[in-house]
This record gives C-alpha cells, sequence and structure tokens, in this order.
C-alpha cells in the first residue's frame, strides 16, 4: 500500500472509525432493554409459592375459601382473613395508580413487537460487515476514498452524541447513538466494498429508543408501581396487590385471553362485585393484553413501592 493510502486509512481510523467495536455487539442499553424487555413477564411475577394462571405464576397465599377474602398477607399472619373485595372505590384507586404506568406499558408492548422485527435484519447485517472486515481484511483506496466522504457526517454525529450526554438529555443520546452506530455501518461497509452485498444497517424503532431513554440503570422504571394516597392510606400493600391482580383477572377473561378455570379462585367474582366491574368492562378489556403480556404487571406485590 502506497504511503498516501496508509496516511489516507489512518485518518479514517482516526476520524471516527474506532466506533466499529459498536458493530460487533449491540450498544449496552440496547442490550440491556433487549434483556429486561425479554425477561420482563418473568420478573412481573417474582412472589413465591405460586399456582399457574394461564401459563405464568399467581400467589397461592392469595387463596381463601371465598370471594373477596384471602389469608395472611404483607404483614400478616397466616390464619388472618384479608378483605380484598372488588369494590368501586378499590377499582378506582387501583386503576388511577395503574394509569401512571399504562402508557409506558403500551410502549414496551409496541417496543416488544418491533423489535422482534428489527433485530434480525440489523444483526444480519452486522454479521455480514463485520465477516467482510475480519482475518487481516483490507480496505481498497477507492474505499478508502468514498468513505472519507462519510466521515463528517459521523464526526457531527459524534459531536452531538457527546454534547446531549454532557447535558444529561437522555432521549436525544440514545437516538444519536442509533444513528451514529447505522452511520458506523454505512461507512465500514463502503471502506471495504461491501455495501451493496451486506445492505444498510436499520434504524432501531423508536418505540424502543424511547424504552431505552426511559429505563434507568437498575430497570425499576419498568418494573415498580409507587403507590399515593388514597390508596395508599385505603389499602395494605397485600389488599393492593390483590384487588389489582382479580381486576386483572377479570379483564383477561373479559377478553377471552383466559379461561374461567385458569382465573382460579380470585378470578371468582359476587354479584356486587361482577356489577362494580362490568361498569367499566371496556377500559379493563382495552387493558387485558398489557396484563397477558406483562408488559403491565398484575399478580403479586413485589413491584408496589410507598407502604
Amino acid at each position: 500500500m502506497r504511503t498516501s493510502s496508509r496516511h489516507l486509512l489512518r485518518d479514517l481510523l482516526r476520524s471516527g472509525t474506532a466506533l466499529l467495536i459498536a458493530l460487533s455487539v449491540a450498544s449496552p442499553a440496547e442490550a440491556q432493554i433487549g434483556s429486561r424487555l425479554k425477561k420482563l413477564g418473568k420478573d412481573a411475577m417474582k412472589d413465591a409459592a405460586k399456582a399457574k394462571v394461564g401459563g405464568s405464576a399467581k400467589d397461592s397465599s392469595a387463596a381463601a375459601s371465598g370471594p373477596g377474602a384471602a389469608t395472611g398477607g404483607a404483614g400478616g399472619s397466616n390464619s388472618a382473613k384479608v378483605d380484598i373485595a372488588v369494590t368501586s372505590d378499590r377499582v378506582t384507586m387501583v386503576m388511577a395508580a395503574i394509569a401512571s404506568v399504562a402508557e409506558r406499558a403500551k410502549l414496551l408492548a409496541t417496543a416488544n413487537a418491533e423489535r422482534a422485527v428489527y433485530e434480525p435484519k440489523r444483526d444480519s447485517a452486522m454479521a455480514c460487515v463485520q465477516g467482510a472486515t475480519s482475518n487481516g481484511a483490507m480496505p481498497s483506496q477507492a474505499g478508502m476514498q468514498a468513505s472519507r466522504k462519510m466521515s463528517a457526517r459521523q464526526d457531527g454525529l459524534s459531536r452531538r452524541y457527546n454534547a446531549a450526554l454532557a447535558a444529561n438529555d437522555r432521549l436525544k443520546a440514545v437516538f444519536l447513538e442509533d444513528s451514529l452506530q447505522v452511520a458506523t455501518h454505512e461507512l465500514t461497509a463502503t471502506m471495504f466494498g461491501v455495501a451493496g452485498k451486506c445492505g444498510a444497517r436499520p434504524y432501531a424503532p423508536p418505540s424502543l429508543l424511547r424504552a431505552i431513554a426511559g429505563a434507568n440503570q437498575s430497570g425499576d422504571d419498568f418494573n415498580t408501581l409507587v403507590v399515593t394516597d388514597p390508596a395508599l392510606s385505603a389499602m395494605t400493600r397485600y389488599q393492593f396487590g390483590m384487588v389489582r391482580e382479580r381486576i386483572a383477572l377479570y379483564a383477561m377473561s373479559q377478553a377471552g385471553l383466559i379461561s374461567a378455570k385458569a382465573a382460579g379462585k380470585e378470578g371468582v367474582f359476587t354479584e356486587e362485585e361482577l356489577a362494580v366491574l362490568a361498569a367499566r368492562r371496556d377500559e379493563l378489556v382495552a387493558m387485558a393484553p398489557l396484563f397477558k403480556g406483562g408488559t403491565l404487571t398484575w399478580s403479586g406485590s413485589s413491584d408496589l413501592r410507598g407502604w
């Protein structure tokens, strides 16, 4: 390789192709949300001693001799009966608390669906470029010349990305990181002459990027619900969890997502409870897929905060 070519390659590497590592793995944030989305249904149902409900686990300690009562609970004795009746006030309080996370649950449900389509395409394009650049492969002079024209865009994205990080603008940083990875893929594929063969790396779906931006390092943003008054004062943590669970069982049953048998004892309601739930049936049925999919937690009380 002529000296000028070596200098050109050096300049290209300095100008941004050091980001090639991004081509071999997903970004930490993307991998984190991907793992979290895959395990979200399981995380939503962590409580021990569970019986199966429609294929997912459910707290068997909540079972009692009839609807509206349960034994034990957080801080209670095993023999004490806890009132878990579904009343109009309780439904209103639980639904008001759930509303604060319902939009998040919809976002996660959308991200889950779109991610399943996006990731295979991304991984295929990345693997193709990675294969073309391994085993000591060297770019052609024509490829380097063509890719050099792209370095200005990559540098600009890198500066904007670093500025967003410095400003603590997480949403903007996540979108710019994705754009930077797409640009890096394009530059590298062009440099090694495989842009046509490997194709473009697709941009991540906005729903997935918004989900990544909304997650903190621990993931608590996605699987915790902070309950405030009036529900906090009116119910114990256990009561809130069980009333929410019974509401979800009604919703999933009415939507045809689980059978009456799968709903278990907590899915059996008195005439008074059925009247209360029927008054909000449309609203509850609309939320049933979120309960069933696990993006909206419904089982147990391990996700609840405030008490």
